[in-house]
């Protein structure tokens, strides 16, 4: 088992730390290897543990910095605060991540519910991104007025494979942002074409 492995439903660290994240080496070639490696988990039908291990290792791939920043939380408990609570797929700052095999419109339906009641459970709710993903599709959500609305999206691709770097050290870096107002302004002027 290596460290990126955590038993379901038991919450468990991931060392994928970092500072300022830069995309080491060469962010194409990286990024051809997890997509080839995502696209042939998801082929086996294998569990969503085994999507996100492979996302949070290419994460640690390709932004070596990841490795001095507080861990990714795995299978975190959000207690029910406010609605019912369940456990997050992964939790790193104000990032909530939850993870499907594919992106269909029944996952895509149970992901939402499940980040939007993780998302209403937090304590400054107006702070927290909720990231939807199969480990190529990539939709962030946020809580506005109490109901979930997607703000962002990636479809990892080589072909813009800059654009992708850009996107997720963007999200990596305001990860532990106090304000998610603040992270929306940072973003919008990092990258003018995001959603949010």
């Amino acid at each position: 088992m290596n460290e990126t492995e955590g038993l379901v439903g038991k919450p468990k660290s991931v060392n994928i730390r970092g500072g300022q994240s830069q995309m080491g080496g060469d962010c194409g070639s990286k990024l051809q290897d997890y997509l080839e490696q995502s696209r042939s988990i998801r082929q086996k039908g294998t569990l969503e543990d085994s999507v996100r291990d492979a996302f949070l290792y290419f994460l640690r791939e390709a932004f070596p910095r990841l490795q001095l920043a507080e861990p990714f939380e795995l299978e975190k408990c959000v207690p029910a605060l406010r609605v019912h609570g369940g456990f997050a797929d992964a939790l790193y700052g104000n990032l909530i991540f939850e993870f499907k095999r594919r992106l269909d419109d029944n996952a895509r339906t149970d992901g939402k519910e499940q980040l939007k009641r993780y998302l209403l459970n937090q304590p400054r709710r107006d702070r927290y991104f909720g990231i939807l993903t199969d480990g190529e599709n990539l939709e962030v959500c946020a809580l506005r007025d109490s109901e979930l609305e997607e703000i962002d999206g990636l479809r990892l691709s080589v072909d813009c494979a800059n654009k992708c770097k850009l996107w997720l050290d963007c999200y990596l870096r305001k990860a532990t942002c106090a304000d998610s107002q603040r992270c929306r302004l940072a973003l919008r002027r990092a990258q003018p074409n995001f959603l949010v």
